[in-house]
Parts: structure tokens; C-alpha cells; sequence
């Protein structure tokens, strides 16, 4: 028939929910083949146009190389949408010599996109995160540092209140007293956001209360304000991070375990030249699997952080439930732009 077209379709063999082939049935015409399979067959339908399965079980990088040297014509799924394949140099063997052809004008294969069929969002699977750990949190957002640097102001500011006071004879407390008023000052304001202290004395002394009263107020208010963000961001949701610098803060600094799965999706994607150069140096914290092994098996143990994406269908949430059983969640880096979905083709 005129304008009819025959193509070979290639990519996995099962890939669920969207590519369901089995041994038994592997064409387009099986039961329930897969969405994206669905997907194809009524394109391809519109085009008045057929398709066989090239009955090969590749990844998409296998799928692609195939397209773009003219061993196939068109993905079974839709695939990632990207500049680099676009621009894939094709190699060619001739006489048993390998040579590349660099020149799009030269090419007789080559991959295109077909019209985008959704969005792909990377994130990251990990263990529903049960409970906050609220001690270990509170004593790790305080630094010995700091709490050594606030130990030193207060009793600072106690033993001058004392000294103020007793210079214009107006004491009345001791300076453990005044030390106590100064550490005191701290409690109220973390319980009640206020602090009543009437001091008579000269005005240099009111002036240094009133100093420390507000720099108290502000630490408060500060470590208040991330444990509120902390409630509502990852308690609830259960996790404990929404982007890759969380990621590599947990891995770095709370001994969490990142896995990376052979031809999988890697950090390496989307990292950023500083985030890069944190990961390098992180290297010992990579758990690499090969194909054949399920990474949920590994992501499902405490502490343990996949890379992934999903398509928007999947992953129209923040935070969704990925497997239930296993209370294995997909968070979505909410820095990462999504990318666009669409089916491989020959041109």
C-alpha cells in the first residue's frame, strides 16, 4: 500500500509497566504488552504503518547504538531525549577497519526523536525513613563549636552584668547569680519566645542584657525555624533529603551507602562540578551492582540511596510510594529540570 511503512522496533524485553514481553510472546500483537508498547501500536496505526520486534533484550544505550547505525529503526520505549544522542557519532566497519563518520552530512543513519510523550523526573529510591531522630538531629546541628562559643558568651556576659552592677554599687546577686540569669535567658526563649528581666542598674549594663536578650532570640529562633523544616519536609514524608547536596550531606557526614547499578542512572548525569568533586572524593561510599542484581534488594536496607527516574504517570508527587512492601520511596530532586520522553527513530 502506498505510503506504507514496515520498521523494526528494538529495546527491552521487559521493562514494566511499560514494556511487558515475555518468552512466549514477543511481538506487538501480545496481551498487554506495556504502555509504551500501546503507545506504538497506535502510532503506528495512525501512520497506516507495521512494525516487527528485532527480538534482542538491550538497555537503552544497546538501543540506541543499534538505531543510530541503522540495525533498527525504532525504540519499543520511549527513551530519554537528549543533545548527545541527537549527536551520536555513528562508527561504521569496513573490511574489518573501524572508522567514524563525524559529518552529519555524511551520515546514512542517524537517531531523531519522534513528538514527546512525557517527562522524566530523576530522584532517588531509599527506605521509608520511620521516625526523626530528634537527638541525634539536635546535637548535630549544634557543633561542639558552637555550643562551646555560647557557653563562653554567657558566662562573658554573667561575670560583666556582675561586674557592671558592682562598679556603681547597685549589686544585689552573686556572679554565679548573673551566670545563671544569662543561661536562663536561653531556656525562656526556646519555651516561651520571651524573657521579663528587670535589672537596676547603670545603663552600659541594661545595654549588654538587652544584647545578649536579642542574640539569644535570634540563635533560638534560627535552630527553631530548621527543626520546623525538618518536622515538615522529612518526618512526614520520610525522608531526610530532597536534593543531591542532601544526599552527599548524608552519605558524608550520617554514613548512608549510595548504589549504583550497572548501565543504570548514575549522579554523574547531573552532578555539578563542586558536586562532582564531592562525589570523587566520596567514592568509597558507592555500592556498584551489575544487571543482573535488583537493586531495591539493596535500597530497601537502612541507609542505602538509589538513583533513578521515573516518568511523570509514575511520579506525579514529590514523594511517592515506589514499593510498599518493601516501604521503598522515590524522592524527586527538586534542582534536576525534567527531561523530555520520546521515542528513538532512525532518520
Amino acid at each position: 500500500m502506498p505510503g506504507r511503512y514496515h520498521l523494526r522496533a528494538i529495546g527491552y524485553k521487559e521493562y514494566r509497566p511499560y514494556v511487558d514481553f515475555t518468552s512466549f510472546c514477543w511481538n506487538l500483537d501480545c496481551p498487554s504488552p506495556g504502555s509504551d508498547v500501546d503507545f506504538l501500536n497506535i502510532n503506528l496505526d495512525l501512520m497506516n504503518s507495521t512494525a516487527e520486534i528485532v527480538q534482542l533484550d538491550l538497555d537503552i544505550d544497546d538501543t540506541i547504538e543499534m538505531i543510530s547505525n541503522g540495525s533498527a529503526d525504532i525504540s519499543v520505549q520511549a527513551v530519554r531525549q537528549t543533545l548527545e544522542r541527537m549527536q551520536k557519532v555513528c562508527t561504521k566497519t569496513l573490511f574489518g577497519i573501524s572508522f567514524t563518520l563525524a559529518n552529519r552530512q555524511e551520515l546514512s543513519f542517524w537517531v531523531d526523536f519522534a513528538t514527546p510523550t512525557g517527562y522524566l523526573y530523576h530522584g532517588y529510591f531509599i527506605k521509608e525513613v520511620p521516625q526523626l531522630e530528634v537527638v541525634d538531629y539536635i546535637l548535630s546541628s549544634f557543633d561542639f563549636d558552637v555550643v562551646v562559643l555560647l557557653a563562653l558568651c554567657g558566662l562573658s556576659v554573667g561575670v560583666l552584668l556582675y561586674w557592671y552592677t558592682r562598679l556603681f554599687r547597685t549589686n544585689r546577686r552573686s556572679v554565679f547569680n548573673w551566670i545563671w540569669i544569662t543561661s536562663q535567658g536561653l531556656v525562656h526563649i526556646c519555651l516561651i519566645n520571651q524573657f521579663n528581666l528587670r535589672i537596676s542598674g547603670p545603663t552600659s549594663a541594661r545595654i549588654l542584657a538587652a544584647i545578649w536578650l536579642w542574640f539569644s532570640f535570634a540563635i533560638i529562633i534560627y535552630y527553631q525555624a530548621k527543626l520546623r523544616s525538618f518536622f515538615a519536609l522529612s518526618h512526614k514524608r520520610g525522608t531526610i533529603f530532597t536534593n543531591f547536596d542532601g544526599v552527599l550531606d548524608a552519605v558524608q557526614y550520617k554514613g548512608w551507602t549510595m548504589v549504583i547499578q550497572e548501565r543504570g542512572y548514575t549522579p554523574y548525569l547531573f552532578c555539578k562540578p563542586h558536586q562532582c568533586e564531592r562525589l570523587n572524593g566520596l567514592k568509597n561510599r558507592i555500592l556498584h551492582l551489575d544487571r543482573s542484581k535488583d537493586m531495591l534488594d539493596y535500597v530497601a536496607l537502612d541507609r542505602h540511596v538509589g538513583f533513578g527516574a521515573l516518568p511523570y504517570d509514575t511520579d506525579q508527587y514529590p514523594i511517592v510510594v515506589f514499593e510498599r512492601k518493601r516501604s521503598v520511596l522515590f524522592v524527586t530532586d527538586v534542582d534536576i529540570a525534567p527531561e523530555y520522553l520520546a521515542f528513538a527513530l532512525n532518520k
